[in-house]
């Protein structure tokens, strides 16, 4: 019940936003780019905390570990990225997917980490696929949100008021 009136909420945000922030967008000599791609990241962001508090009531397809290795980022920093591909089957149609979960980065700070998140899918290993039942295609092995989102989310949206609280003085100020 919650989801769909975040949804109503967003859609009804879109609905009254974009006309206006493009209006906006014409008169303020390039400012008001910087404030619509911000929109467009929380309105991302807002997707994904959707699908994180969705996905640990999606259906479950028994999968199996096709790749999983480590890429190193930055030599400098030793900054790896895990790549963990699985596969699975929705209604005798296969789907192939590479996102292990939304709760946590795929970027790990160290080769420790790395290798602690690799060792839970190993290849040939068999787990458990939460798809999404309206898209398949859309699947996590972990559900679940980072805790980091929603603090993601807040901190964009004080960016967001800032600027446009910014730009309103400044352009009283000029004028």
């Amino acid at each position: 019940m919650l989801v769909r009136y975040i949804r109503f909420f967003c859609f009804g945000l879109l609905l009254i936003g974009l006309p206006a922030a493009m209006t906006w967008i014409t008169h303020t000599n390039g400012a008001g780019y910087i404030f619509f791609l911000f929109a467009l990241l929380i309105i991302v962001q807002i997707r994904s905390i959707l699908h994180g508090m969705q996905n640990s009531r999606w259906p479950i397809a028994e999968g199996l570990i096709v790749d999983s290795h480590k890429v190193l980022e930055d030599i400098g920093t030793g900054r790896f990225s895990v790549r963990v591909t699985y596969k699975y089957s929705v209604k005798a149609k296969e789907y192939l997917n590479n996102t292990p979960s939304l709760k946590q980065d795929t970027e790990m700070h160290n080769l420790a980490s790395a290798e602690a998140f690799l060792d839970k899918y190993p290849i040939g290993k068999t787990v458990e696929v939460h798809y999404n039942p309206k898209r398949p295609y859309t699947s996590v092995l972990e559900t679940g949100l980072g805790d980091s989102t929603p603090w993601f989310v807040l901190v964009l949206l004080i960016m967001v008021m800032l600027g446009a609280g910014a730009w309103m003085i400044l352009s009283k100020i000029i004028n």
